[in-house]
């Protein structure tokens, strides 16, 4: 008795400071836990496998490691026979009633549950098509958004190149009005120049008029009516040798 205590209690605290103490292991199969991806709860076709209609599989599967295959049905007989025998559980009326109950849903299940079953699962094709319709509206309106902002991408870069040809529209302008004015401020100063050459010209004929006059006058006025006389008569004398001659 004593050994076997002390094994049991050595186990004890080996199990204890095993919880205590963290191991690698566990860290790294935390770590491991931690870095899977979250994944979409999805909704099972068929329910999970029962056995005598209402215990799941899964707990016998548990105790075949352990007990074999007979072991979760004597487990439950004798779990069952120490609540009745020790009067945890009494059958009273109660359990009768709820016997018979059982029964009766067991049978409407068995004669009405496969046409019942087939009915919820046409109604739940059918909110399955409306939410996927749903949903493929939803991705085609997406797919619209995507396609209409990569239109707006590509307007917005044939923006640019329009803005690009608006400004040397407006530079071509600029110098068109430059080439304008500097042609307009041309035409002005030849215009002055014209006219202060004309200015000069006109005093230039002015002068030599007034100059032609004055010498005129003068030579006039130096002839004496006698000259003028003998000049006549000299120039009608060549006229008529140069007539003799012709």
């Amino acid at each position: 008795m004593l050994s076997r205590l002390a094994v049991r209690s050595v186990k004890n605290n080996n199990a204890f400071l095993s919880i205590i103490r963290p191991s690698t292991t566990a860290t790294k199969t935390d770590d491991a836990q931690a870095m899977v991806p979250w994944s979409r709860p999805k909704q099972l076709i068929h329910p999970g496998k029962v056995r005598m209609g209402f215990i799941p599989e899964e707990w016998f599967q548990m105790f075949y490691p352990k007990t074999g295959v007979t072991g979760p049905y004597v487990f439950g007989t004798f779990f069952t026979a120490f609540l009745v025998s020790k009067e945890y559980y009494v059958l009273e009326h109660e359990f009768f009633t709820g016997c018979s109950i059982a029964i009766f849903v067991i049978y409407c299940i068995k004669q009405f549950g496969p046409k019942l079953a087939e009915y919820l699962d046409k109604e739940i094709e059918k909110d399955d098509e409306q939410l996927n319709s749903l949903r493929e509206l939803n991705i085609v309106g997406l797919k619209d958004s995507i396609e209409q902002e990569k239109q707006a991408q590509f307007s917005a870069k044939g923006q640019t190149m329009l803005f690009e040809a608006k400004r040397e529209n407006i530079g071509l302008q600029l110098e068109a009005v430059y080439r304008e004015r500097l042609q307009k401020v041309h035409s002005e100063v030849k215009r002055k120049l014209d006219y202060q050459l004309e200015t000069a010209n006109v005093k230039v004929k002015l002068e030599q008029r007034h100059m032609v006059n004055w010498i005129v006058e003068n030579v006039r006025k130096s002839i004496t009516p006698t000259q003028e006389t003998a000049s006549l008569k000299q120039c009608l004398s060549d006229l008529k040798a140069i007539a003799a001659r012709a």
